[in-house]
């Protein structure tokens, strides 16, 4: 059976650009693709680059569980990276990023998310679904044939 060469495309692992292309910046001074968030077409995802001091709840051994479920990478200057597939777990609408709320929010059926994905509220299953994010020198590229559906709402724990 002969299968589609997907190479270069959406389903594929896609270069979207350098480090610097996607400067970091803590969820409050996000702006859409000039800190923080950005969106990439091509891979059809938000792309969230969270400066080294973003506050998390967990900390330690626990933290970085959670980020090795939720597909979240920590670079090595000390920040975060996380890409979010654009289609919402409820239907598959297209949710937006909304500087009002800093977070993401469906227009279809109003699921919920903060900036790294994590449900925060709606009619959504789960957590939104992320893409594998890895470098290659300073590019950063992001898998987009490695989707992490598993990402559960969240518990006391982790909000």
């Amino acid at each position: 059976m002969l299968y589609p060469n997907l190479a270069g495309q959406f389903g594929s692992a896609l270069t979207v650009g350098k480090k610097t292309d996607f400067p970091a910046a803590l969820p409050a001074d996000f702006k859409q693709d000039q800190s923080g968030v950005f969106y990439r077409q091509e891979a059809k995802t938000y792309l969230v680059h969270l400066a080294n001091g973003t506050h998390f709840l967990l900390n330690g051994g626990s933290l970085t569980d959670q980020f090795d479920s939720e597909s979240i990478v920590k670079d090595k200057d000390g920040s975060y990276w996380v890409a979010l597939y654009q289609r919402c777990v409820h239907l598959g609408c297209t949710y937006a990023y909304r500087p009002d709320c800093v977070s993401f929010k469906c227009p279809c059926h109003g699921s919920h998310y903060n900036v790294d994905g994590e449900y925060l509220d709606g009619p959504a299953p789960r957590s939104a679904d992320r893409f594998a994010v890895s470098f290659n020198g300073e590019d950063v590229i992001v898998d987009t044939g490695s989707l992490n559906n598993k990402v559960p709402r969240p518990d006391a724990t982790t909000r």
